[in-house]
């Protein structure tokens, strides 16, 4: 019998899952993407980075973006969540990452960098909006108790990848000539305070 997403996600800190957005879904994600890509300079503090990082829920414009809503009903965040929050689970935020072509590594961090009040049971759901390879910047999980152990993890468009958020990873550089766009939805357990 297969390993269960939640002894794989125990075990290695992160788990590809089976569980893809439909085709539908990412061709409307990916034109939201591009618009929001294309006015980012109207808020963004043009630091110059080539790579985007849009925090949709802080955005102006949130509630005009419904189809990153769907994304976290959608049937598959769905299918991932009651397998591992049976109980329900609580939304944290949602992400935008667009690598762009030639965009350089994202160095090594774990989301609790950046979510400091994140319960210990939080998860990121990462979700390539293309399929993702090393050429345009797949990430790589590093397993800090095996030196020198990291594992590659390319993902098919839509694809689900979970990891805690405690997980070391890195990505890097996008070679090829499109973007490379993922969201990230950040959830925990429903109840947790």
């Amino acid at each position: 019998m297969a390993e269960d997403l939640r002894a794989r996600l125990n075990r290695a800190g992160f788990a590809l899952t089976e569980h893809r957005l439909s085709s539908d879904m990412i061709r409307e994600l990916r034109g939201e993407a591009r618009y929001l890509r294309s006015v980012r300079d109207l808020w963004s503090s043009g630091s110059g980075i080539p790579n985007v990082h849009l925090p949709l829920d802080q955005l102006p414009c949130w509630t005009g973006f419904r189809s990153f809503l769907k994304v976290v009903g959608s049937k598959a965040v769905r299918q991932v969540a009651l397998e591992l929050f049976p109980a329900g689970l609580a939304l944290y935020g949602c992400d935008l990452f667009s690598k762009l072509p030639g965009s350089g590594t994202v160095p090594w961090h774990r989301d609790r960098e950046f979510w400091r009040d994140a319960p210990e049971q939080a998860l990121t759901f990462w979700i390539p909006l293309c399929d993702v390879t090393d050429v345009n910047g797949a990430i790589t999980y590093a397993f800090p108790a095996q030196r020198n152990a990291a594992t590659v993890v390319e993902a098919l468009a839509g694809q689900i990848v979970v990891h805690n958020v405690d997980a070391l990873h890195s990505s890097g550089p996008n070679g090829s000539a499109q973007n490379r766009d993922a969201i990230a939805i950040r959830v925990a357990p429903a109840g947790l305070s």
